[in-house]
């Protein structure tokens, strides 16, 4: 591998970011793998929600599924009112004040299968 500024060349003449992890066989195989089972995962969470779907609309209005032998299958209940804080208004109308009331916080390092 040759490295010029901040970008290493791989054998194949491909440039990666010096911040690159280089991997072999086998990890590639770990990552296909879950590649296909988050695909799996997503194609049943579309029938999951399609399926919850399907349940909400036979409720309407009703607070709780009741199959006919007695169970409580699902409940589906109206949650109470809570008040949220609008801060794009607080920002405009109080700008110093929002700007006291604010805390940096340190960012996170998300993972993203690509």
């Amino acid at each position: 591998m040759n490295t010029q500024s901040n970008v290493v060349y791989l054998e194949t003449l491909i440039a990666v970011p010096d911040t690159s992890a280089i991997t072999d066989d086998a990890v590639v195989a770990v990552y296909e793998a879950v590649v296909a089972m988050k695909q799996k995962i997503e194609a049943q969470k579309l029938f999951l929600d399609k399926g919850i779907e399907i349940l909400k609309q036979y409720m309407g209005d009703s607070d709780v599924l009741i199959s006919k032998d007695g169970r409580r299958l699902a409940t589906w209940q109206q949650q109470c009112e809570r008040k949220q804080l609008n801060t794009e208004l607080l920002k405009s109308q109080f700008p110093l004040e929002y700007e006291l009331c604010c805390e940096l916080k340190s960012g996170n390092r998300p993972f993203v299968l690509k």
